[in-house]
């Protein structure tokens, strides 16, 4: 079997898992792309100067790399196993955001995140940080449709407080099922990820500690970043091309 294979110039290839797009959601994400095309027609540093993405992750302390990406050379086979799965255990919720050269965050949940803690979040954590880096605000505030964010007094304080914001209701919508346009999920959580469970995770204070530090390198990487934005630019090209369907496998 493997002769054939090779003779006939077959490769392995994983089976991709998607978010189902649902009725119209396809044309959702076709017209918010479209309009991101439109703002970087007009300013094509739109999203580098203007944008901020923001979302949310679990961390557990019990994670690790996807073992997938790892691998151990050695001439005879090791069996190197490491013991740090588990059905449960502690987590942390961690919310961060892009904008610019700047990692915005990391700002650490304990509890379920609800409307209330949300907006505490970005009262008493995130505008802050705006006023110690000396930079203004963001033009424009991505956050996606979780519960939290639709929260009344949320949308409310997003009202008073930003001119624009893209969301759920938002001065302009984000589309449901759009994890690979948002650069949080298609590039930053993986990133830190492979950053954090480098060193095996001993408890939740470690576990802070190694995602403030896995945030701290990549803020100092402006040309990472940069790259980050490109490729955000390229995605949505492809959903137009891609009439808003799936684009993942392109």
């Amino acid at each position: 079997m493997q002769k054939v294979l090779k003779a006939e110039k077959f490769h392995p290839y994983k089976l991709q898992i998607l978010h189902k797009l649902y009725e119209d959601y396809s044309d959702r994400r076709l017209e918010m792309a479209v309009w991101f095309q439109v703002q970087l027609e007009e300013d094509p540093d739109f999203v580098r100067q203007n944008m901020l993405f923001s979302d949310e992750a679990n961390f557990y302390v019990s994670g690790e790399v996807n073992r997938q990406n790892c691998r151990y050379y050695s001439q005879d086979n090791p069996h190197f196993m490491l013991d740090s799965k588990e059905h449960s255990g502690p987590k942390i919720m961690v919310w961060c955001g892009l904008w610019r050269d700047h990692v915005l965050g990391p700002f650490f949940f304990n509890r379920t995140v609800t409307g209330e803690r949300y907006l505490n979040m970005l009262q008493n954590d995130l505008i802050p940080q705006f006023d110690l880096l000396g930079d203004g605000r963001p033009t424009w505030f991505m956050q996606d449709g979780a519960p939290p964010h639709y929260a009344t007094i949320v949308r409310d304080w997003f009202h008073e407080n930003f001119e624009n914001w893209i969301g759920r209701r938002g001065t302009v919508e984000w589309s449901p099922r759009s994890h690979d346009l948002n650069s949080m999920d298609f590039y930053f959580w993986g990133h830190i990820n492979q950053i954090v469970y480098l060193t095996k995770i001993r408890d939740l204070d470690h576990l802070k500690s190694r995602i403030i530090d896995a945030c701290l390198q990549i803020d100092a990487d402006a040309d990472l970043l940069n790259r980050v934005y490109m490729n955000f630019e390229f995605r949505i090209g492809s959903c137009i091309a891609a009439n808003g369907e799936h684009i993942e496998q392109l």
